[in-house]
C-alpha cells in the first residue's frame, strides 16, 4: 500500500508539473519538481523489476539502498542546484526589482485580450 501511495503521488505530481510548465520562471517550479519525479518514477520501475526477479539474497537490500540514494540525491540536486547556482554566480537575478519587472511583464502579456488593442482603452 505504501508503494502504491507513493507511486500515485508521484504520478499526480508529475502530471501537474507538466501542466504548469508554461508559468514564468520565477513562479515555475515545475521543472525543478518534474525532473526529480521522473527520476523517482524511473528508479521505481527499475527497482521493482529487479526486486520481483531476484527473490532472495542481499542484492535486494543493496538495490533498495541504491535506489533510495538515487531518488533523494536526484530530488535534492534538481531542486536546489539551480537556486545555489543563481545565488553564487548570478546575484543580480536575486533583486526585488528584477522579480517585480518579470512579474509585471508576465501580467501585462497575459492581460492582453486577443483582438483588443490596449492603447485604445
Amino acid at each position: 500500500m505504501v508503494c502504491s501511495y507513493v507511486l500515485l503521488l508521484s504520478l499526480l505530481s508529475s502530471f501537474y508539473a507538466f501542466k504548469v510548465r508554461k508559468l514564468p520562471d520565477n513562479f515555475n517550479e515545475a521543472r525543478f519538481i518534474g525532473f526529480p519525479l521522473y527520476i523517482i518514477l524511473l528508479s521505481a520501475v527499475c527497482y521493482y523489476s529487479v526486486e520481483f526477479s531476484v527473490q532472495d539474497g542481499w542484492y535486494v537490500a543493496v538495490i533498495a539502498c541504491t535506489t533510495t540514494l538515487v531518488d533523494w540525491f536526484g530530488l535534492l540536486g534538481c531542486m536546489f542546484a539551480p537556486k545555489i547556482f543563481n545565488i553564487l554566480f548570478h546575484p543580480e537575478r536575486n533583486s526585488t526589482a528584477v522579480i517585480r519587472s518579470e512579474v509585471a511583464a508576465y501580467v501585462w502579456q497575459n492581460s492582453q485580450l486577443p483582438g483588443i488593442d490596449a492603447r485604445t482603452n
